[in-house]
């Protein structure tokens, strides 16, 4: 059984209740979507717009206030000033791009603009917006009066010890292509190389926010982990020395496929086998990745969870080794080597 395996079962345990979401359609580098336009909608609201009537009578409203003639609006010159500043002011990330698709007149000088949003080119999320000449109405959510709202839980604080067992579980949490993440494989390859025995290592690629080649990455290493458990760290010391500097720049799915399979074949690593599984099994490996990492309520990457508990610690290979040792039941004879202790890595997270 593969250590991707192992892992599983592992993790029988924790809650698997949870709902599956993608990411992509609810978080735009770390923000949810909902959030963003409900906050904005309650600054700008002066009267409650609803979501599917009563548009009438807010434009009316503001119509009285401001003493406008609405009548006449440029709809094509409006898209594009909606666009310009929601762009300008409400997201505002290099990478991240709003994008207003259209123009109906629902009342007289109010409009209707559905709009996609894209991170580094791809869609992750879609909705509408409402505008006159004026102002611009965010509306995204409907409330129902019979329902309570479900509060945000707290996000638990990463500890500085792990729960302990006889074999630890160490998971660390990245986006394939997150620097920060693929910061942090390098010092992770150093410690399951020494204690690989000891304890299971697994890398857990649970998001793409970078685009298709980070998608194809991420299920390469999770192909590897099923089919190759023995050679995938040196698949991923390859893949930090060699692929990444590379393909990071290029960020092509051409780029991340050909370095990767010079690194699997260096290693005796059938690529062939390899893609076909990217191809056959990588979406439902993906998914399940992006399961326990909700399941973990894991935030960013990188995120170091040791057996289920997410643990702050320098991103050192010795520190994360002491980490990891201090999970053991009975701490082996490998803890007491010293790895490294330099610190290349950009504190943050993706």
């Amino acid at each position: 059984m593969s250590k991707h395996k192992k892992h599983s079962s592992a993790s029988e345990h924790k809650a698997e209740n949870s709902k599956i979401e993608s990411k992509k359609d609810s978080k735009i580098l770390g923000f949810e979507l909902n959030t963003i336009l409900l906050i904005a909608a309650l600054v700008i609201a002066t009267a409650i717009v609803s979501t599917w009537a009563g548009f009438g009578v807010a434009q009316s409203q503001f119509a009285q206030q401001e003493k406008v003639n609405l009548d006449l609006v440029d709809s094509t010159a409006l898209k594009l000033e909606v666009e310009d500043y929601i762009n300008a002011n409400l997201l505002g990330q290099e990478g991240v791009l709003a994008k207003i698709t259209g123009a109906t007149e629902i009342s007289v000088g109010l409009f209707e603009m559905p709009f996609e949003i894209y991170e580094n080119e791809s869609l992750v999320s879609q909705g509408s917006v409402y505008a006159n000449k004026n102002k611009v109405f965010l509306v995204q959510a409907a409330f129902d009066l019979n329902t309570p709202l479900e509060l945000p839980v707290a996000e638990e604080e990463p500890v500085e010890v792990a729960p302990k067992s006889d074999k630890p579980v160490v998971e660390l949490f990245v986006w394939g292509y997150c620097p920060y993440g693929v910061q942090s494989q390098g010092p992770l390859v150093e410690v399951a190389n020494l204690l690989s025995e000891e304890a299971d290592f697994i890398i857990v690629p649970y998001y793409d926010g970078h685009g298709a080649f980070e998608t194809q990455q991420n299920k390469i290493q999770l192909c590897v982990q099923e089919l190759y458990p023995e050679k995938y760290w040196s698949y991923a010391d390859g893949f930090v020395k060699e692929v990444y500097p590379k393909c990071s720049v290029q960020g092509t799915v051409e780029c991340d496929a050909t370095e990767s399979e010079k690194i699997m074949s260096s290693l005796g690593i059938d690529s062939k086998e390899v893609m076909s599984c990217v191809e056959s099994q990588g979406e439902e490996l993906f998914m399940q990745a992006q399961t326990e990492a909700n399941s973990n309520s894991v935030q960013g990457s990188p995120t170091l969870v040791i057996n289920g508990a997410k643990i702050n610690v320098a991103r050192t290979a010795d520190a994360m080794k002491n980490a990891v040792c201090e999970a053991f039941n009975s701490v082996p004879q490998d803890c007491l080597v010293t790895l490294s202790e330099s610190n290349n890595t950009a504190s943050g997270s993706c």
